[in-house]
């Protein structure tokens, strides 16, 4: 409930719902902490409070680390290092570390679902085009544009390709960047 708050930009009520959850920590599996802290590590990097966020982020890799695969519930199988490294990689491009951000998103992307990585590259590409990589930024942006338009059609992932093309401005007239561009807006109408 917190992270649908915080994606509608319901920052209080995020954050409130966070804190409620953060009462139960000590009673739940390790895996069911971490991904309670990766939520809050958004829902706090969104509110922007990065003293939190990165706290929470610091919390959820250490509660991976004390996974036990026989304590985890069959609902929570989809989280682990490819999810946190996602998670990672935004709270690092948000707080103007695009390197950082680069090298988890590189992570995070090799090991996701399909459906995940349109969304994940889309964010890679951000986060080359913010340490000037061009070339990487156009190369994320392209695959996911092929997953997405391989069958793996994600809202998120096509909002976060609207995201790269509003960051390309800059060099929108680069012939490349004019080709992805007019391929982002084909597959968002």
């Amino acid at each position: 409930m917190a992270t649908q708050a915080a994606n509608h930009q319901e920052q209080l009520a995020a954050v409130g719902l966070m804190d409620t959850a953060e009462a139960v920590r000590g009673r739940v599996p390790a895996i069911m902490r971490a991904s309670l802290a990766a939520h809050q590590t958004t829902v706090y990097n969104k509110a922007g409070d990065k003293r939190k966020a990165a706290a929470a982020l610091n919390r959820a890799f250490d509660a991976l680390g004390r996974v036990d695969a026989s304590d985890t519930p069959s609902y929570l199988a989809w989280f682990g290092e490819a999810q946190l490294r996602s998670t990672e990689g935004r709270f690092f491009l948000t707080t103007g570390q695009a390197e950082r951000a680069t090298e988890a998103l590189e992570r995070s992307v090799t090991e996701a679902a399909p459906r995940d990585k349109a969304v994940r590259y889309g964010t890679l590409a951000l986060a080359y085009q913010k340490t000037g990589d061009l070339d990487g930024a156009l190369d994320a942006t392209y695959k996911a544009a092929d997953l997405i338009e391989d069958g793996i059609h994600s809202r998120r992932g096509v909002e976060r390709l609207e995201d790269v093309r509003r960051a390309f401005r800059p060099v929108k007239n680069e012939p490349k960047v004019r080709e992805v561009s007019e391929r982002i807006a084909a597959l968002a109408a």
